[in-house]
């Protein structure tokens, strides 16, 4: 009996345990298409372009389109965006933009689903912890995302910080005391 009881206890709490566990469905930028680094650290300069990631995360479904707008501190540049084939629509950066993709993304499990691609540049610009924040398309209360049958899903918008810190060159001691010798 006591085996019987056991086995209803493990049930329920694993029934408890796994609903807390899920992570909310959200659109975000990351520095990888794994979609697991949401902040980096890389040098800058003029010819410099760093790569980043609009992607759909823990959406648990077949994720076909999104829309949402993307709000930068205004010291990126962002040079492009380039879309998985479909039609997109828009501007990310003013009124934002809707993306419809050709073959949705299997994006169950924890598959991120590509939505852009972003090029960007910095400048000679230095900053810590720059903020690239996924937020609302006009025409929606949320960011969304779309399954393979167009049923709409608002999620979550998610942040990315890029800092570029003081760029520094490789000097040995001689070369210093050189610089100041009598």
């Amino acid at each position: 009996m006591k085996n019987w009881q056991s086995i209803v206890v493990v049930a329920a709490l694993i029934a408890f345990a796994v609903p807390a566990l899920a992570q909310e469905a959200a659109i975000g930028v990351y520095f990888d298409l794994d979609a697991t680094q949401s902040t980096a650290t890389n040098f800058g300069g003029f010819d410099v372009e760093h790569t980043a990631y609009v992607m759909a995360t823990n959406a648990e479904q077949m994720v076909a389109g999104g829309a949402f707008k993307i709000v930068m501190d205004p010291r990126i540049i962002m040079l492009s965006a380039v879309y998985p084939p479909g039609i997109n629509y828009g501007d990310p950066l003013g009124t934002g933009v809707e993306v419809a993709i050709t073959d949705a993304v299997v994006a169950y499990y924890g598959v991120p689903a590509l939505l852009a691609t972003l090029t960007l540049s910095t400048l000679n610009n230095l900053m810590d912890n720059a903020e690239i924040q996924i937020v609302s398309h006009g025409e929606y209360a949320a960011p969304t995302i779309s399954d393979h049958l167009g049923a709409l899903t608002e999620v979550a918008g998610d942040s990315a910080f890029l800092t570029i810190p003081v760029d520094n060159e490789a000097q040995t001691w001689g070369s210093m005391k050189a610089l100041y010798a009598n």
